[in-house]
């Protein structure tokens, strides 16, 4: 396969940049409130199936399947709601179920849970536990992507690199791909030296 040709010219863009007014939040019975951690460390969460999760950079110890965790989660803790569709989705401590997972991620996701919704988005684009939905899977990205997610920023860079669901913009696609590397996500890592885009050094 022939390489693409060195991208130069494409300045870095600060996360918060990408917001995004509007976009239907409240359609979706979104509430804001949780963000990221203000100083994530990197780590590695094995037996990960979820794609934005598997080579997510920042990124914290997912909690075990325990009752306490079930009930936190009924409580309406995001974070719960978050580990636990983890669990029904990795099935770690609980038989696998990607529907009950969609299920625990869309109300973590309806909180303002960025990882939630990156990893909801994640089923929409695969038809993971419900039906593929482009459109879906496109909105719960750029709601991620609003608060910094590198999982977001990639695969929604993906999108646009190959035209699904958005317009093809080789430019957005670079953009959003050197964004997530900055953050450690090694998949955006890989495209980036994969289509010859240089990344900053520092």
């Amino acid at each position: 396969m022939k390489r693409s040709q060195p991208v130069s010219g494409l300045t870095m863009v600060a996360i918060f940049s990408m917001l995004i007014p509007g976009g239907g939040i409240e359609a979706r019975g979104e509430t804001p409130g949780w963000r990221l951690p203000s100083k994530p460390g990197p780590t590695r969460v094995a037996g990960d199936s979820v794609g934005t999760d598997k080579m997510r950079g920042p990124s914290y110890p997912v909690e075990p399947y325990s009752e306490s965790l079930v009930q936190r989660a009924r409580q309406g803790s995001a974070e719960a709601e978050y580990n636990l569709g983890r669990c029904y989705q990795n099935g770690a401590g609980v038989q696998a179920d990607p529907a009950e997972a969609v299920r625990w991620y869309r109300k973590a996701s309806r909180q303002g849970h960025a990882w939630a919704q990156s990893n909801l988005g994640w089923c929409y684009l695969t038809g993971l536990g419900v039906p593929p939905d482009m459109d879906e899977a496109v909105y719960w990205y750029r709601r991620a992507l609003q608060q910094g997610d590198a999982g977001a920023q990639f695969h929604l860079g993906e999108l646009y690199f190959q035209g699904k669901g958005v317009s093809r913009d080789l430019e957005e696609a670079v953009r959003l791909w050197k964004m997530s590397a900055r953050q450690g996500y090694q998949a955006a890592i890989d495209a980036c030296r994969h289509h010859g885009v240089v990344l900053p050094t520092n």
